[in-house]
């Protein structure tokens, strides 16, 4: 049914939840829409929105191509979550789109060694690691940096990521944009 995920969090309530009066792990939870989206109906579907939503709050995935998703709660002091509380503004646009079109792009070009694809997926998976640290340095301006260049390159990567409308809310108030999302936070 899909790679299985490793979860290091140590809190029994974090690691199973009931669902139909069955206890079920936060991993089948995060994988069985995965299973369903990518196996059943064949959709160019990440993981990783399954998994963030199944495990939630402040997490860092490790997707391997054939191994499990190494899961890692990120361990951000009282300190940084009050300083992103304070300093990370989220607004609904009201605009959504769908993936699929854009998540299949991504996939044939990958399957076709396009060098600029594999670059930009590389790059990003190189500043999500370094995303972690920031948060873990209690770093949030080098953390603000970083989700913005993280967007920026997500909109490079293919047409039709943003509808622009969510890069001028936040550019009229002279803000760095990134894109959560159908939501924009601004920081």
């Amino acid at each position: 049914m899909g790679r299985r995920g490793r979860s290091r969090s140590s809190s029994p309530s974090e690691r199973c939840h009931a669902y139909g009066h069955r206890q079920r792990s936060i991993q089948s939870l995060a994988e069985e829409p995965c299973h369903v989206e990518i196996e059943l109906l064949g959709e160019p579907s990440r993981e990783r929105d399954q998994y963030i939503a199944a495990f939630g709050g402040l997490t860092q995935f490790d997707f391997h191509a054939e191994d499990p998703i190494d899961v890692d709660r990120l361990a951000v002091s009282a300190e940084t979550l009050a300083d992103l509380e304070d300093q990370l503004l989220l607004f609904f646009t009201g605009y959504s789109s769908r993936a699929s079109s854009i998540l299949a792009d991504q996939k044939q070009r990958s399957e076709h060694d396009d060098e600029a694809m594999i670059a930009n997926l590389d790059y990003v998976n190189d500043l999500g690691l370094r995303i972690g640290v920031a948060l873990k340095s209690c770093d949030t301006a080098t953390f603000a940096t970083l989700i913005h260049e993280d967007w920026t390159h997500n909109r490079r990567r293919s047409t039709g990521i943003s509808a622009g409308h969510s890069d001028k809310v936040c550019a009229g108030n002279g803000a760095p944009t990134t894109r959560l999302k159908d939501s924009k936070p601004c920081l």
